[in-house]
């Protein structure tokens, strides 16, 4: 069992490798090539994702923990491939609708079931202490090898979109395959009863009086917002005059610097508190928000939105490991994480429609202003909350 368990370890590696979406560098240009679209249907696709993805989220997580982790992420990758399945055949806005809402249910399954699956790993093998250094390698390598193929993407993209695609479909397979082969904890009889026995109202219960929830409120805020920029990134580096040959490149590059971030989880997390990583993650990203209203350079623009990248994909980890800290004792760790999945889906899906419909066809420093703005203001309300009711705790 030790033995199955130790190659969970590199199983799951497997599964992050494949699980990344290596199309997402051309997806936007893609659904733009279809007759009529715009920066506001591109809005209008991403957001009614989103809101299926929103309403998928928190009962995707109970039935992670009710039906067991690995049944859940099997179906997770299966659904990924579907909606996959659903890019390739493309031709219409219907096909991407379709294929945003599967993909989005599949990420609300995986949603913190991964992170709850992969700590109850650990935590068999003793280990679990050790979780922001061991995932930070898993992730950095999920991040480290698919870097050649998303390179490859805009060339391929000269073959055909569908042909970028197809990879991404191949990748899935495999990815299907490595979750199945994964080989699921041993629980007690004590776990397997808490886990039959409580409903979602009293797990949410659970999650209040652990205080996670203005935490999770903040990370997702952070994540969402963060989005809503990346939304637009290949679109605002073609009309600054970047070509779209490169945009694999600067996508690779970004996920060199996650992967190096990644490996360095694990070391960061010794040196820094939970609220002091917060507050210096907030600190940078508003000034590579402001960086984006103030600069006109497309060498500049891209090496901004690259650190957008690096701020909401570098940190995974160790934001488990605090979250999972915690949450120590609760058998609903899967319900728990989707928090973040189920706070950041509005705060996502109202940023790019928002933004999309400042811009509308040109106007992006307008809309990234109205952005900056919006995210010093509101991000640094929860945050000054966050800190504010931890002062209370301690007196």
């Amino acid at each position: 069992m030790k033995k199955k368990l130790e190659a969970n370890i590199w199983k799951y590696a497997v599964n992050l490798v494949t699980k990344k979406r290596i199309y997402m560098s051309v997806f936007s240009v893609y659904l733009l090539t279809i007759p009529d679209s715009t920066a506001q249907t591109l809005g209008a696709v991403l957001l009614i994702g989103d809101l299926f993805g929103f309403v998928f989220e928190l009962p995707s997580g109970y039935a992670a923990d009710k039906l067991g982790h690995k049944r859940a992420l099997v179906l997770s990758r299966f659904t990924m491939l579907v909606s996959t399945l659903c890019f390739v055949i493309g031709g219409s806005v219907f096909w991407f609708v379709l294929g945003q809402i599967v993909m989005n249910f599949a990420l609300a399954l995986s949603s913190g079931t991964g992170a709850a699956f992969m700590h109850d790993t650990l935590r068999a093998l003793g280990k679990d202490s050790q979780y922001a250094k061991i995932m930070g390698k898993v992730n950095s390598i999920g991040f480290a090898i698919p870097i050649p193929f998303v390179a490859a993407i805009p060339f391929l993209v000269l073959i055909s979109y569908r042909a970028a695609f197809g990879v991404s479909l191949i990748f899935d397979v495999i990815g299907l395959i490595s979750v199945i082969a994964l080989t699921s904890p041993k629980k007690t009889a004590k776990e397997i009863e808490e886990i039959s026995s409580k409903h979602p109202v009293e797990v949410l219960k659970e999650g209040w009086s652990l205080g996670v929830f203005k935490y999770f409120l903040l990370l997702a805020f952070m994540m969402g917002m963060s989005i809503g920029i990346h939304a637009f990134k290949a679109p605002y580096q073609e009309f600054v005059g970047v070509p779209v040959i490169y945009f694999g490149v600067f996508w690779a590059v970004s996920r060199i610097f996650i992967s190096i971030m990644l490996l360095a989880n694990g070391a960061m997390m010794e040196r820094l508190s939970f609220h002091g990583f917060l507050g210096m993650k907030m600190f940078l990203m508003s000034l590579v928000f402001i960086g984006l209203v103030f600069t006109s350079s497309p060498v500049a623009i891209v090496v901004l939105l690259i650190f957008v990248s690096i701020f909401n994909s570098g940190f995974v980890s160790m934001e488990s490991q605090y979250m999972l800290d915690r949450m120590k004792g609760s058998q609903f760790k899967a319900t728990l994480l989707s928090l973040k999945g189920l706070f950041r889906y509005p705060i996502s899906a109202a940023a790019v429609y928002i933004i999309g419909l400042i811009i509308g066809v040109d106007q992006y420093i307008l809309g990234y202003t109205a952005f900056a703005i919006a995210f010093m203001c509101l991000g640094g309300l929860i945050f000054l909350y966050i800190l504010l009711s931890s002062e209370q705790k301690t007196r």
